[in-house]
């Protein structure tokens, strides 16, 4: 009883010293209304000062613009002067080049046309000792032949060899035929290929 008794009266000192915190930093309705009297009279002053600035400001920046403008001005003048004078060079100087380059294209077609007239006799050499479509279904249709000719042949022999094998593994009982007892009556059968 004693421990529960010591445990309610440290709760209550814990909580007596949460009130007094409380009741130490809270605020009432006239602190909160100074505060925001003392809040929106700031806040005007600051707007006037802010209106102030801005008109000023937006004073020196027009005269800045004002300047710019007139500074732009003169150098897009001059460097316009700049660009046409550079553009007649060019135009110039591609007229020569543009010379040039025909001459070359001129020499680089006389080229072609002499290698383009040796293809052309090169394929007239080689055009006639080509094998013609007819000459090659000829020569599939007898390798076709022989193919099918070897598939039979192995076949063939292939189930000769079988046959041959039945007829080994058959003559012992034939020719031992007082062995035959020492095999079971029952002998698995082999197929005979025929």
């Amino acid at each position: 009883m004693e421990s529960r008794l010591f445990v309610l009266e440290e709760e209550l000192t814990a909580i007596r010293t949460d009130v007094a915190v409380i009741k130490s930093n809270y605020a009432t309705k006239t602190d909160l209304a100074e505060l925001k009297h003392e809040l929106m009279q700031e806040l005007d002053q600051l707007r006037l000062a802010t209106k102030i600035d801005m008109a000023e400001l937006k004073h020196e920046l027009l005269q800045k613009l004002d300047q710019l403008r007139l500074a732009t001005k003169t150098d897009m003048a001059e460097l316009k002067h700049e660009l046409m004078r550079e553009l007649d060079q060019l135009r110039l100087t591609m007229k020569t080049d543009m010379a040039e380059l025909r001459q070359e294209m001129h020499q680089e077609l006389l080229k072609t046309n002499t290698a383009l007239a040796e293809l052309r006799q090169r394929f007239d050499d080689i055009l006639p000792s080509l094998v013609t479509k007819a000459e090659m279904h000829s020569e599939f249709s007898k390798m076709r032949t022989w193919v099918v000719g070897v598939a039979i042949a192995l076949f063939l022999s292939s189930t000769s060899t079988q046959i041959a094998m039945y007829n080994l593994l058959k003559a012992p009982s034939a020719v031992a035929p007082h062995t035959a007892a020492a095999y079971p009556a029952s002998r698995p059968t082999v197929p005979v290929l025929r």
